[in-house]
């Protein structure tokens, strides 16, 4: 799959080169992941600009590969809250039977994958103290790392810049390990 145009996904077939689907989206396409049995492609939306004349919804959008037909698209949070902010950040448990995105300037959540139903916050703006901008489940799916980079609301100077560890069943914070470097991006080791 690849982003191309605004809003839309294109997927070509790799050994014809033929195109495959195209998903039509209202808002921009800020991230998309493929799930574990490549079945389904989650696609994070949201609006980048103040001068958003489509009407852009933050969002993630489920969408069914075989029949490239729009499965789900969350629009809140399980208590009614809206996303208040592109979602930047998607990732699928190793299961498939979740959804970890960043919702919010410092907030990101566990989603079941089949309701939308959330299952735990994490940050919330008391750990993260500027825009979280990575998620990524353990390989095993115990364990969540989430990043903040270096740039705060409207990307204003003054992010902390650190990688979290979260466990992914409770949502409790497990340990940030210090850091004086730029965070750019993390990644689990296999074991």
């Amino acid at each position: 799959a690849r982003l191309f145009e605004w809003g839309n996904v294109l997927a070509w077939d790799a050994l014809t080169g033929n195109l495959k689907f195209r998903l039509e989206n209202n808002s921009e396409v800020a991230e998309m992941k493929l799930s574990p049995d490549g079945r389904h492609l989650a696609v994070g939306l949201g609006t980048f600009s103040s001068n958003d004349i489509y009407d852009s919804v933050d969002a993630i959008a489920i969408w069914d590969i075989q029949s490239g037909t729009l499965a789900q698209k969350w629009t809140t949070l399980s208590d009614g809250k809206g996303f208040n902010h592109p979602v930047v950040g998607i990732d699928w448990s190793p299961d498939g039977n979740q959804i970890a995105a960043v919702v919010d300037y410092g907030t990101t959540a566990i989603f079941e994958s089949n309701s939308g139903k959330t299952l735990h916050l994490f940050g919330q703006t008391t750990i993260h103290h500027s825009e979280v901008q990575f998620v990524k489940f353990s390989p095993n799916g115990s364990k969540l790392v989430t990043y903040t980079g270096v740039s705060g609301p409207g990307d204003a100077p003054g992010g902390d810049n650190n990688a979290y560890i979260w466990d992914a069943n409770s949502g409790d914070l497990l340990f940030a390990p210090q850091n004086d470097d730029v965070v750019v991006s993390g990644y689990w080791s296999p074991n």
